[in-house]
This record gives C-alpha cells, structure tokens and sequence, in this order.
C-alpha cells in the first residue's frame, strides 16, 4: 500500500517546476547575450537621439526585446510558485484539493488504501479507485470523489485540415479525432474534468494498424466512463444540447434536478 502516494506527487510536481525553470533560465541567459543587450542599446539609441520614428519601427529589436521581458517574467511566476509550494505546502494545488474532503493526512491515507484493492483501475494517467478518480498532470494532480459526479458523457471532436496552395483550394478533409470523457462535479475546486486521447488518421495508407488503434483508444474512454458508471450510477449518463444549457446557466438547479444535495 502506498501511503504517501499524495506526498510523492507534492514532490513530483514540485519537482517538474523545478525543471521547468532550469530549462527556461538557460533560454533566458542566451537570449539576453545573443540579442538582448544588442536591442536595449539599439532601442536606447534611439531614444537618446529621439528618433520616435525609428523606435516604434524596429521590430527585430522589439520582438526581441518583448520575448526577453516574457521569458523574465514566466522564470520569475514559476520560481515564485515554486518557493510557495515548497514553504507553504497548504498552497499547493494537491493540498488545496485534497483537503475539501477533510484533514489531509485523513485523505491520503483513504486515497493510499483504495490503491491497493483489487477493484482499481488504471489507465495511464487515469486512476479509477472505489471512491475516487484521480488524474495525473504535469504539475499538478486532479482529485475527484466519484460520489460527486453529476453529468458524465463521452465525446467526439474531429479535426479537420484543408489544403492551401498556389492555385489550389481542396475541400477540408479529416486528419484526427479526439475521443473524450468530459465529467462534471459539483466539487467547487474542480467543476469540470476531462480525459482525453487523440488519434491522427492514416489518411494515405488507411492502414488496419492505424484503425485498430483509434479503435483502442475510443474504447479506452468508453471503458473509463463504464467504469464510472458501474461505481456511481446515479449521476446523469447522456448527453444533449438542453441538459448543457441547463449545466450552464444554472449549475444548482441542474445539480438538485438530478437528485444530489448542494453543500
């Protein structure tokens, strides 16, 4: 049983910043040196001769400049949420959505225990558990108690990608789909997740390969939202135009519609 699985992904995320910042300072400093100095003594020139015309023209200097103050800014947000997740760990997103259910350590361990049973299921950042459905991201780690899923439904997005050029114009033809459980809570931290994989199409072999594999991934998500519905089935299992409406203008409503008290 992993009882610190909630802990060793506080330090994975930290962790994953951290290294998101040692790539970007790098980026920075280079930057700075290649161009950055350059274009501030261009741009300073400009003003000491005031020539306006010049200063607002010169795009190379500007561009350069703006990505230089982007790139400063984005290592300095970074590093500052980095050392208030570190020195304040009740700052942290885990924690912060971890403890809507109770103490932390209380819900860690219930987390850490469902682990271990054999009920659970785990598709790739996905973890369904008894009570719980957890997704793992990059920086961060969304937490869900199945008992307050509401509205749950599977989705198809295609994508589509015409071809352009000299004296050509083709109608847009299909290049992907995107298969997708969108869930909805009435959790006020995490209203709305969603899980999805996107399949590119062969769209020149139409190869069998490729057809069985957007077929494991359509099926994939229709199993997670199975698996779902088999542990939570009073929560609304369709999808149509007037139900998201409903959800969208108002939540509550829709919340006691299908039967769930609002804390």
């Amino acid at each position: 049983m992993n009882q610190d699985f909630l802990a060793s992904h506080i330090k994975r995320t930290n962790r994953n910043l951290f290294i998101s910042i040692v790539l970007i300072i790098p980026l920075l400093i280079a930057m700075i040196f290649l161009g950055g100095i350059k274009a501030a003594l261009q741009m300073l020139e400009y003003l000491n001769d005031g020539d306006w015309f010049y200063f607002f023209i010169d795009l190379g200097s500007i561009i350069w400049l703006l990505a230089v103050v982007v790139l400063s800014g984005l290592a300095l947000v970074l590093t500052g949420k980095l050392l208030i997740r570190i020195f304040k760990v009740q700052y942290h997103p885990i924690h912060k959505a971890t403890v809507i259910y109770g103490q932390f350590n209380d819900v860690s361990y219930y987390i850490s225990s469902e682990l271990s049973r054999p009920g659970t299921k785990t598709y790739k950042e996905v973890i369904i558990m008894e009570n719980w459905i957890i997704k793992i991201t990059t920086f961060g780690l969304n937490i869900l108690k199945i008992a307050d899923v509401v509205w749950a439904y599977n989705s198809v997005t295609k994508h589509e990608q015409g071809l352009i050029g000299p004296g050509v114009v083709a109608a847009p033809t299909e290049v992907a789909k995107t298969f997708s459980v969108m869930i909805h809570s009435k959790n006020p931290i995490l209203p709305k997740m969603r899980i999805s994989r996107t399949h590119e199409l062969d769209t020149v072999g139409h190869s069998e390969q490729n057809a069985l594999e957007g077929d494991r991934k359509r099926n994939l998500i229709l199993n997670i939202l199975e698996e779902l519905e088999q542990r939570h089935p009073n929560a609304v299992y369709e999808y149509s135009k007037e139900l998201e409406e409903l959800w969208t203008k108002d939540k509550m409503l829709f919340i006691r519609i299908a039967g769930f008290t609002v804390d």
